[in-house]
């Protein structure tokens, strides 16, 4: 078995631990490379036996593998070789010579019609074929890597500007809010005074609150009238007709009395409001202000600018900017 110096094998080791050394080895047939043209053959019984043909010429020896060092002993009459397992794939097994820098190289022989090489050369192409894959599937590795990494930053970078967009979508919310229930607070004494809706209804409500008024009084009144004087008396008849004529106008009016009334309207309004129905004049007027303020106040210019921040319009573009 001849060895020979390659140096694209000592930049690297690819035989990894976990490879069972007897598996790879026994039930196949070797070709050993060598540069002389003469076909040298090992084949690996599982009893530790080894057969080595040189054109046809046998030589029977032995071989065992030591698992302390992680080395392969090819013993024959006249020679024994400790080898350590370098390089292994579905073509070549590389086992490196003990000490030494040399290589020997086994061909599996069902593999040597589409590869066979004939010199060092073609071994050490080979070998550089399998570095250059080996480096482009690095490159390609690390290049989609990068990628990964690139696109988990912009999804990064995107759901921190939703949530961003997202808080100040509920801070303009927020802000609307306050400022309708403000406007409702401020304003709902004139809105109710000038709606007519609301001031019909609290006109009929007044009428309606004075006729019940009269009805429970007139009942509650002739009927002690009635019951304090003797039914033979005239004046009990009188009594009787009052009594009679306040039961039915109570009953008239918790019968016809209107379902709705100003209360219910007037939170209907104040909903309204709260809903957006008056949020062209509510921001309008409010940016107004403050922009009469910024105008008229130097005094208190930073109390204005901490106000027109907080305001509807600057979140928005500031919203609009960030959608943008």
């Amino acid at each position: 078995m001849k060895t020979y110096l390659l140096d694209i094998l000592n930049k690297y080791n690819r035989f990894s631990e976990n490879l069972d050394v007897k598996t790879i080895l026994c039930n196949k047939s070797w070709l050993v490379f060598n540069d002389t043209g003469n076909k040298e053959l090992y084949i690996f019984q599982e009893n530790g036996n080894l057969i080595a043909s040189v054109n046809g010429n046998v030589h029977n020896g032995n071989w065992q593998y030591i698992s302390a060092n992680k080395s392969i002993i090819l013993s024959f009459k006249e020679q024994s070789y400790m080898l350590h397992p370098s390089f292994f794939d579905k073509t070549i097994f590389a086992l490196q010579q003990d000490g030494t820098n040399k290589y020997a190289f086994m061909i599996d022989e069902k593999q040597s019609q589409s590869f066979q090489p004939k010199s060092l050369t073609e071994l050490n192409s080979y070998f550089e074929n399998i570095e250059r894959k080996r480096i482009e599937e690095e490159q390609h590795s690390k290049r989609l890597q990068a990628e990964q990494q690139r696109a988990n930053e912009q999804r990064r970078i995107e759901e921190e500007r939703r949530e961003q967009i997202k808080r100040q979508q509920e801070q303009v919310q927020q802000y609307k809010n306050n400022k309708r229930l403000e406007y409702w607070e401020q304003n709902q004494d004139y809105i109710l005074q000038n709606d007519l809706s609301y001031k019909k209804l609290r006109s009929t409500e007044s009428k309606w609150i004075i006729i019940k008024t009269i009805s429970i009084i007139g009942t509650i009144i002739s009927f002690f009238f009635l019951i304090s004087n003797n039914p033979e008396d005239k004046v009990y008849d009188f009594a009787g007709i009052l009594f009679t004529f306040f039961l039915m106008l109570s009953i008239f009016v918790l019968v016809f009395s209107p379902q709705d009334n100003s209360s219910e309207y007037k939170a209907a309004i104040k909903q309204n409001i709260l809903n957006g129905d008056f949020d062209d004049y509510i921001f309008k007027k409010d940016y107004s202000n403050r922009n009469t303020v910024n105008n008229n106040d130097a005094i208190n210019n930073n109390d204005a600018i901490n106000g027109a921040l907080e305001s509807l319009n600057y979140l928005v573009n500031q919203l609009k900017q960030k959608k943008e």
